[in-house]
């Protein structure tokens, strides 16, 4: 098992950074969050799961990306492109309170995946997820038109996750989380 590369970069491409570690080259398939530290010429240290049906490399910023990334692969349905592309689309601790809370259709939309998988995601790794890492206060059932409003306003949908997992984003009306997510748009 390889557990991590320590290299300096010699490619990134948009799903892939090339490392040289001891004379040999990695191709890692990489998150986003490594992506973005990879600059070629610079060393990078990156955390890595080999894929053994496939011998692929995938490579991750922490130890919690990596471990989040091996329960959304042990997800019948879930292969390790699809679980690479779901952490893309949002970071751990967002991914977990959106898991944890049981939106799937939240899910769905907000990693560009189906409705079936997004489904057994939340079914399979509901349990799995700690409850301290729900959506705290947005758990309430307009949560998704929250996000579709935002989306409409036009923010991305990476800043809107982390709005609403911001434990000062709660409300009794649509209108009240709007406001307090709006509040805390503003800021980041």
């Amino acid at each position: 098992m390889i557990h991590s590369v320590n290299g300096v970069v010699q490619a990134v491409d948009p799903y892939v950074v090339v490392e040289t570690a001891a004379g040999i080259g990695f191709q890692i398939y990489a998150t986003q969050a490594v992506r973005t530290q990879a600059h070629i010429g610079k060393p990078l240290r990156v955390i890595c799961y080999l894929y053994p049906e496939t011998y692929d490399l995938y490579g991750f910023i922490s130890e919690a990306e990596r471990s989040f990334f091996e329960l959304l692969i042990s997800v019948s349905g879930v292969g390790p492109k699809l679980a690479l592309k779901m952490l893309n689309a949002v970071d751990v601790a967002t991914l977990s309170s959106v898991i944890a809370s049981g939106k799937d259709g939240f899910l769905a939309r907000q990693c560009g995946i189906s409705a079936r998988i997004a489904s057994r995601v939340v079914i399979d790794l509901k349990k799995k997820v700690s409850a301290e890492t729900s959506m705290g206060s947005v758990k309430t059932d307009f949560s998704d038109d929250v996000f579709e409003a935002l989306l409409a306003l036009g923010y991305h949908k990476r800043d809107i996750m982390r709005a609403l997992a911001h434990p000062s984003v709660s409300g009794d009306t649509l209108e009240a989380v709007i406001k307090k997510a709006l509040v805390v748009l503003a800021r980041s």
